[in-house]
């Protein structure tokens, strides 16, 4: 069962209505989107919270999707009898094979930029040496139509066919504060709760040159380790590939603006 079902049943037993007999289940499923769902004392409790459901429902194991930062350290620091085990979610690496269909598809979905295509290959090339490294981060430059999301679309389809949608977010977008707590940090609806949730481990940063450079500030991090943190999550991003996408004509631009 799911922690929404049983959410909604402890409520409804708060306000007095009488419920059915509650039915034992085997396993408690609490997927991330349910977390929204819940008030922040529910959060802050909630290893006791969910010991106070088993006694209820009788359940014996319990499946956490990408927790928040609060209830992971709760797991952490608990000392009650919990046996624990974690999996990560395993992400297509590159290799040598995808690296060479990309040099090999290139020019027939991104015309007129070879020097572009070589130093790409150049800069994912420590990609297919195996294990975790920080993120491979690209800034793609020119007028519009030269071929920049084509590329990221190009590698996208390349490295994951057409099961994974690319993770792509606009920031030409981000000039108000529902953007800044967005980025910054909404239990509710975050960057860092859909990094978490991503299902590719390429991550397009659309017209990054259009945001409000209040906004830079954020990706520091997620560029020079890999990780992305907000009050909510701690992301890893090991082996992933960043495109940011400009509207810049030349490196000093890019310099005189991003520093």
């Amino acid at each position: 069962n799911t922690l929404s079902w049983i959410v909604k049943e402890i409520d409804l037993l708060h306000q007095g209505i009488r419920l059915k007999d509650f039915e034992a289940f085997h396993s408690l499923i609490v997927y991330s989107d349910e977390y929204s769902g819940v008030k922040d004392h529910f959060i802050e409790g909630f290893i006791n919270n969910i010991f106070e459901y088993k006694n209820i429902y009788g359940f014996e194991e319990v499946y956490i999707h990408n927790p928040p930062k609060r209830i992971v350290e709760q797991l952490k620091n608990s000392k009650l009898n919990i046996s624990l085990s974690n999996k990560e979610f395993e992400y297509t690496k590159m290799t040598r094979e995808t690296l060479a269909s990309i040099k090999y598809k290139f020019g027939s979905e991104v015309f007129g930029q070879e020097t572009a295509k070589n130093e790409i290959l150049q800069t994912l090339y420590p990609l297919i040496n195996g294990g975790k490294q920080k993120p491979v981060v690209l800034m793609l430059y020119g007028p519009a139509g030269v071929g920049k999301t084509e590329t990221a679309k190009l590698m996208n389809k390349i490295l994951y066919g057409n099961k994974q949608d690319m993770f792509r977010i606009q920031l030409s977008m981000f000039h108000n504060d529902t953007f800044s707590s967005y980025l910054f940090g909404d239990r509710t609806n975050s960057f860092a709760k859909d990094l978490n949730d991503r299902e590719t481990n390429l991550i397009l940063l659309d017209e990054f040159d259009k945001a409000n450079p209040i906004f830079y500030s954020a990706f520091y991090q997620m560029f020079d380790e890999g990780r992305f943190v907000d009050k909510y999550y701690d992301v890893k991003l090991d082996n992933a590939i960043i495109l940011c996408t400009s509207n810049y004509q030349n490196t000093r631009e890019i310099e005189e603006r991003l520093g």
